[in-house]
């Protein structure tokens, strides 16, 4: 289903290697429309001396001593040219391969124009397997080499390639042009692309293009879809595009002022372990948690980022939870918090915590002095 409707319904280096592959391939495949005279040639010269033999030495007519020979030698000549026909047919349809194979040779080898022309030659093949492939790599190529009209036309014969038997090409090829359109500014454009490769509805590239769309319909201020798009990607389990996707659904859910579901998003990251994510979630939980008033919920997220030894969020999170705790009045934990934030060496946070632990101690003096003044 498409993610937008959706989402309205939810409120070697050769003297010449790059000659030398094309020679082989094109002979490949001609070698089947062109015989060589001599073929034929051959075979009518042994008939006629064979039947010249027999009517000399044996005395049969000319006629007869022809028919016979022939007979003798149209039968294996036949078989051998069948033969022969075959094993060019077989080279024949290993060409596109051949070209494949060659484009990516040449392409180790940084050989830029002959890897294209290599490429180009199976994709003009129209073979059911190589030619995908071959197109798919060109893209590759051409992007890597900042030929990003190239790239895209590539990208796109290969997205257009999908048939039911294999489908892999086509959606590694949606999402690259994805990739590439969202680059260039083309949003409409990306965006089918990416939910081209959804609607193939493959678990590995499908979802690194929902998380993709989400992200780029976000950014354009389309919350509603960006959330259909999360949605999708973190139902999916990918190991690196569900976890992602559940910190984003969870800011988008925010945003969209749907708290509850912002909490159950970023828990689905923080369950997920994703050494990145999942700390990011926890911390991004203890602020909502904390804004929310859920002081018990809120801490246990923050501890669960500052135990997670995170280089970013544990710092931050344990800092946060130092806030948390003196505003509960418990100063002791508050400031062994901001110390720990300190000694993370984590530049803002443990420049905020060191003001922060000032302040305490100002704040306990000033306590002090009162006391005195009182009695």
């Amino acid at each position: 289903m498409d993610l937008i409707a959706r989402a309205a319904s939810m409120t070697v280096h050769a003297a010449s290697p790059s000659s030398w592959g094309a020679s082989r391939v094109n002979h490949a495949a001609k070698a089947v429309r062109r015989r060589n005279p001599s073929d034929y040639l051959e075979p009518i010269l042994a008939v006629f001396i064979g039947a010249i033999v027999l009517s000399v030495l044996l005395g049969w007519s000319p006629i007869a001593s022809l028919v016979i020979v022939a007979a003798l030698v149209a039968v294996p000549a036949v078989k051998a040219w069948r033969a022969k026909a075959a094993k060019q047919r077989a080279i024949a349809r290993q060409a596109p391969k051949a070209a494949f194979n060659l484009g990516n040779v040449l392409m180790e080898l940084g050989q830029v124009v002959g890897a294209r022309a290599a490429y180009q030659r199976a994709i003009n093949s129209g073979h059911p397997e190589w030619a995908p492939k071959a197109a798919l790599n060109l893209g590759i190529l051409l992007t890597e080499h900042r030929d990003m009209t190239g790239a895209q036309a590539a990208y796109q014969w290969a997205a257009n390639s999908a048939n039911s038997d294999d489908t892999e090409q086509a959606l590694k090829a949606a999402y690259n042009l994805g990739n590439l359109l969202n680059a260039r500014g083309d949003v409409a454009g990306a965006q089918a692309s990416y939910q081209r490769a959804v609607n193939l509805g493959d678990l590995e590239w499908g979802p690194r293009a929902a998380l993709n769309l989400g992200v780029m319909l976000k950014r354009q201020g389309d919350l509603v879809g960006a959330r259909a798009a999360f949605h999708w990607a973190m139902g999916s389990g990918h190991a690196e595009a569900a976890p992602r996707a559940a910190v984003n659904l969870g800011i988008t859910l925010t945003q969209l002022g749907l708290v509850a579901a912002a909490g159950a998003a970023y828990q689905r990251g923080v369950d997920s372990g994703h050494a990145e994510q999942a700390p990011k979630a926890a911390f991004n939980l203890g602020v909502l948690l904390a804004g929310q008033g859920n002081v018990i919920g809120a801490r246990t997220a923050y501890q669960w980022a500052v135990d997670s030894g995170h280089a970013e969020w544990a710092p931050k999170a344990v800092l946060n939870l130092g806030v948390l705790l003196n505003g509960q009045g418990d100063v002791v934990g508050a400031r062994a918090a901001f110390r720990q934030a300190i000694d993370s060496g984590h530049t803002e946070a443990a420049a905020t915590a060191v003001n922060n632990l000032a302040t305490l101690f100002r704040n306990g003096i000033s306590r002090h002095q009162a006391g005195k003044m009182g009695r």
